[in-house]
């Protein structure tokens, strides 16, 4: 009989240690799981992260071509003004000589009076007391 308790003790302590390996299995393969899931998780935030910096870069791109383009036109504008008051200046500068050999004075004489008069109107026009009465 002690053979047969030793059995059956040895036989509840091997299926003690079965079930304790079972579980030990079970918790291995519920944390291979998660495991598994939490790296689906990070490889879709991965790419989710890689679409975003994608669209980040062709946003910067089309930012870069606007500026550009905006810079472009401003140089554009600024190079057609400094053109026209070149042009302005010329006409000015033609319309004091011809007016000073008219009058038979110095051309620096005419040219005080011509920037005078400029001066004098620009005043003029910037008086709101000139200015159109709206009602």
């Amino acid at each position: 009989m002690a053979k047969a308790a030793e059995a059956r003790h040895a036989v509840s302590v091997a299926s003690t240690e079965l079930i304790e390996a079972k579980k030990g299995a079970v918790e291995l393969a519920s944390q291979a799981v998660d495991a598994e899931v939490i790296a689906k998780k990070a490889s879709a935030q991965a790419e989710l992260a890689i679409a975003a910096a994608e669209e980040a870069r062709i946003a910067a791109e089309e930012k870069r071509r606007v500026e550009e383009a905006a810079k472009k036109r401003a140089e554009e504008r600024a190079r057609v003004k400094a053109e026209q008051e070149a042009i302005k200046k010329a006409e000015e500068e033609k319309k004091i000589h011809m007016d000073a050999a008219k009058k038979g004075t110095n051309v620096d004489d005419e040219r005080r009076t011509f920037q005078h008069d400029k001066e004098r109107k620009e005043k003029e026009r910037k008086d709101p007391k000139n200015w159109p009465a709206f009602s």
